[in-house]
């Protein structure tokens, strides 16, 4: 009971108001780590801990996300910025508020059987997983993974196996991104809601205004396909090397983030015809 006890506990976490990071974002990706755990070939470089490390990086990985972005709670000064030393702000609360739910409430920790030099690895892989999470680091973890990919990688390491969690992580958190069409843009509708909150807070406290997050000067849809060709695309691409099974890349890829980025550009088009 204590994996539904803990569930319960961080779902109170995701904030309804949130548009984007709200409990659906993380069930959304949790089916995604589920689809891949299951369909695709990086179980076999992961031990047993390492997966159930993966469902809790993914369940906490957004804990207590105020719907603001790590530059703009730097930029405001606001109390976990300078809990956290401007360092991966979000990422740091979400692991600590996170944990602090799992042992902290008996009926939550379910780590709590666990061998001990297991659960300190386990740990360990959680924390590097979710401040891998955050989108500064995105370019480097897919250097890293194309540097390493055909290098006797994956190997046993706890670095190999760390960086593939950390990569998956990203992947499901934009599972939404390679969704049916509808589900895909209705996902952008509340990735837009909570950038322009973001946006009109900006302006209210006289803050640079972020990219993307005004709303009187934003191309939704072509914002949105620079995101999928830029950064959602490229790591998926690299990642299902990984993966290696045609039928996952065609559904991920081809029928997915491909057919949802050339719907966004047929709609660019249209708009700048007008």
């Amino acid at each position: 009971m204590s994996v539904i006890n803990l569930a319960g506990e961080l779902s109170l976490g995701y904030f309804k108001e949130n548009p984007y990071h709200c409990i659906t974002h993380v069930l959304d990706s949790m089916q995604g780590l589920h689809y891949l755990i299951l369909n695709g070939d990086i179980s076999k470089s992961l031990k047993r801990h390492d997966i159930f490390g993966a469902f809790i990086s993914c369940l906490l990985h957004d804990y207590e996300h105020p719907g603001y972005s790590n530059q703009f709670i730097v930029r405001a000064k606001h109390p976990l910025a300078i809990r956290y030393s401007d360092i991966s702000v979000l990422e740091s609360h979400h692991l600590a508020a996170g944990f602090s739910i799992m042992f902290n409430y008996p009926k939550c920790n379910i780590m709590e059987n666990m061998n001990y030099e297991i659960q300190q690895e386990t740990r360990g892989m959680i924390i590097d997983t979710v401040l891998n999470s955050d989108i500064s680091k995105h370019f480097t973890l897919l250097t890293e993974l194309k540097t390493k990919l055909g290098n006797n990688f994956p190997t046993d390491s706890i670095e190999d196996r760390t960086l593939i969690l950390s990569v998956t992580l990203r992947i499901v958190s934009t599972f939404k991104m390679m969704r049916d069409r509808n589900t895909f843009y209705k996902w952008m509708e509340r990735f837009f809601e909570e950038f322009y909150k973001q946006g009109d807070m900006e302006r209210q406290l006289e803050l640079p205004i972020s990219k993307f997050m005004d709303r009187e000067n934003t191309n939704r849809e072509q914002a949105y396909s620079s995101f999928l060709s830029f950064v959602c695309r490229p790591l998926l691409v690299t990642y299902l090397i990984l993966v290696d099974d045609p039928d996952v890349s065609n559904q991920l890829l081809r029928d997915g983030i491909d057919k949802n980025k050339k719907s966004l550009e047929a709609k660019v088009d249209e708009n700048g015809a007008k």
